[in-house]
Parts: C-alpha cells; sequence; structure tokens
C-alpha cells in the first residue's frame, strides 16, 4: 500500500481507514476522500469482491467498450473471409466440373450425337443482384448481411462466384435456376426492406450454320469456322 492518499496525497494513519483500488492505478485512498463508508469498507474487503476508483471504473467501461467493438470487426472480419473462401472453393470445384462436362460435350460431338439448345442452356449459370437501398453502403457490408441471413453452408445454396458491383451491391453466380430461386427466396425474406434482390436475364444467342456434320470433333469445328470466315458471304443465320 502506498504511504499517501491518491486524493489528498496526505499521510495514511490508523484513525484514517483507507481502501485500495483494484483498477489499472493501484492507488489508495482514505475512504473520506472516496466516499465509502465502514460499513461498505468491511463488505469490499469481503474475497472476491473488488473496488474501482472514479478514473479505474470510466477507463474500465471505455476498455470494455473498445474490446467489444474489437471483438465484433474481428468476428465480421472473419466471416466475410470464410465467405470469400467458400466462395473461392466453390468457384474452383465449379472450373473442375466445367472442365469435365467439356470433355463430355467433346466425347458427344465426336460421336455424332445432337446437343439440343434448349439441353445446352437448361443449366446455365443464373445471376442475382442483391443491392442495398442505401447507396452509401460497403459491399463488404452486403457479404455479411447476406452470410448472416442467407448461410449458403445451412440453405445448401451452390454458386460459383461472388462480385461485386457498385453502391454496394453483389452479383452472385448461382449453379442452377433451383440455388437462385432458394437465393431469391431467403434473401427476400428477411433483406426485402433494406435490399432489391432480384435475377439478371442473361441473353443466350444461337447461331445456326449449314453444310457441317455433327460427327467432327471439335478442333475440326473450330478449323471449319476459321475457314467460314474466310470465305464470303457466309452462311450463318442467326
Amino acid at each position: 500500500m502506498e504511504n499517501s492518499c491518491g486524493h489528498c496525497h496526505l499521510a495514511f494513519s490508523r484513525l484514517k481507514p483507507s481502501i485500495s483500488c483494484d483498477g489499472f492505478c493501484q492507488h489508495s485512498y482514505h475512504i473520506s476522500c472516496v466516499g465509502v463508508v465502514t460499513e461498505v469498507l468491511k463488505v469490499i474487503k469481503t474475497p472476491g469482491l473488488f473496488w474501482y476508483c472514479v478514473e479505474c471504473t470510466e477507463r474500465k467501461k471505455n476498455y470494455e467498450e473498445w474490446y467489444k467493438t474489437n471483438f465484433e470487426e474481428r468476428v465480421n472480419k472473419l466471416v466475410t473471409n470464410v465467405f470469400d473462401l467458400f466462395s473461392e472453393a466453390q468457384s474452383k470445384l465449379m472450373v473442375k466440373v466445367e472442365e469435365k462436362l467439356e470433355s463430355s460435350v467433346d466425347c458427344r460431338v465426336a460421336s455424332g450425337q445432337s446437343l439440343s439448345y434448349a439441353n445446352a442452356v437448361k443449366n446455365n449459370i443464373v445471376n442475382v443482384l442483391v443491392k442495398p437501398k442505401n447507396a452509401g453502403q460497403s459491399n463488404t457490408e452486403t457479404k455479411l448481411k447476406i452470410h448472416q441471413a442467407v448461410n449458403p453452408v445451412d440453405s445448401s445454396i451452390r454458386f460459383s462466384q461472388v462480385k461485386h458491383v457498385k453502391d454496394g451491391g453483389l452479383l452472385i453466380k448461382c449453379n442452377s435456376f433451383t440455388d437462385a430461386e432458394k437465393l431469391m427466396s431467403l434473401a427476400s425474406q428477411h433483406l426485402s426492406d433494406e435490399y432489391e434482390v432480384r435475377e439478371i436475364k442473361r441473353n443466350n444467342p444461337r447461331l445456326k450454320i449449314v453444310g457441317i456434320s455433327e460427327s467432327m470433333s471439335l478442333d475440326e469445328l473450330h478449323s471449319n469456322l476459321i475457314t467460314l470466315y474466310l470465305r464470303t458471304p457466309v452462311n450463318v443465320k442467326c
């Protein structure tokens, strides 16, 4: 214990009981200087109880608020990083799946099987736009809100990519129409008051090239297209 009071700076004596702060300062005070009566002092000295001076009480409140804010920021950053990692992992997986599908299509073209336009586009990736109605919001905050409202793991929503767009929006590329519908349903249910949620319609243009056999390989098809391009006129129907 210190030899003098942290408030009046007078020396301690047996006639004037003192109390020590359990906070940051660790100063000792006359109980009369800090407004503590003898009966309260007896209670405070009970094992497991702590007493803080006015300054340390304020500092403790500020530190608790700082730790809370810092903790929340770290958790939000962690959630965003996990969301990004999940998105990246799904993107890499989709690349592998697309490579397998392309290989399968190569085999079908080489074997002369017909691939209809309907079959070619029925599993197209669907783009869903989630855009805050408050234009001042950041993309990171939008991503965090989406993750809180629509957890892709719990809801089993598959997507291949999440892109930042202007005004704090996100463009989410879902792997199927089913995934897109599920995402839009959950997002609209929880976020419709603050966000615009809608599907971005994609155009699926098609070209009909006359005079080319369906049984050729992709390399042969590429070569024939170059040959057609060099000729004039080219017999291509849109």
